[in-house]
């Protein structure tokens, strides 16, 4: 059996760069809130440890609904990325 090397082509490079990026740039942007946790319950008058759970909020969000977006939008969305501007895949 003759092994054949396998390479992604340019398009799906693209796209992976852009998964990985968008999952690094969602996945950071949970703990974002947590360097706000302070004036964020100063100015709804709630305590800290209570502003905390928009953390835990955003987090069951993001879980239950990124499936469901996702399933959604490949479903109903199908677009030429190449016609896109390069920006908005960023």
């Amino acid at each position: 059996m003759v092994h054949e090397e396998q390479t992604l082509s340019k398009k799906h490079k693209i796209l992976a760069f852009t998964l990985i990026l968008l999952t690094f740039v969602m996945g950071t942007s949970e703990f974002v809130i947590v360097g706000l946790l302070t004036e964020v319950s100063t100015s709804i008058g709630i305590s800290i440890a209570t502003a905390g759970t928009l953390v835990s909020g955003f987090a069951i969000a993001y879980a239950i609904g990124t499936p469901i977006v996702t399933g959604f939008v490949s479903k109903y969305f199908t677009t030429n990325f190449n016609a896109l501007p390069p920006f908005l895949l960023l």
